[in-house]
C-alpha cells in the first residue's frame, strides 16, 4: 500500500528534515507521496477530477495545519495497525481531529464545487 510507504518515509524523516514550531510542511518530496497515495485508488466514486480536487485540497490542509512531528506520529500509529486491514488504517486516521476536518472540509468543498 502507498500510504505505507508515505509513512514510512515520514519514519525518517527527523533525520532529513527539521522540526519547526510553525506547523507549515513545506517539503516537495513528501507532500508528493502524501498525495500520490490519496490518488492512487483503483476507482474513483466521484470521478477522477473529483479525486484529483479532493486530493489537492486534502494536501494543502496537511501542509498549512499539520507539522512534520504530528505526520510522523500519526504515520506511526498507521503502521501499527496496517496488518489489521484498510479499515483499522481508517479508524487511526479519522481518530486524529485533523485529519477527520481535513477529510471533511475537502469533501465538502469539492462537492459544493462540482455541483
Amino acid at each position: 500500500m502507498r500510504v505505507f510507504k508515505i509513512f514510512a518515509l515520514c519514519l525518517l524523516s527527523p533525520f532529513f528534515f527539521q522540526y519547526e514550531s510553525i506547523a507549515e510542511i513545506d517539503n516537495k518530496v513528501m507532500l508528493s507521496e502524501i498525495f500520490k497515495g490519496c490518488v492512487d485508488q483503483e476507482s474513483a466514486l466521484y470521478g477522477w477530477g473529483f479525486q484529483y480536487a479532493y486530493c489537492g485540497c486534502y494536501i494543502n490542509k496537511i501542509s498549512k495545519g499539520m507539522s512534520m512531528r504530528e505526520v510522523t506520529s500519526l504515520g506511526l500509529d498507521l503502521l501499527e495497525v496496517k496488518n489489521q486491514g484498510d479499515q483499522a488504517v481508517a479508524s487511526v486516521a479519522l481518530a486524529n481531529r485533523k485529519i477527520k476536518s481535513y477529510v471533511a472540509e475537502c469533501a465538502d468543498s469539492v462537492f459544493q464545487q462540482t455541483s
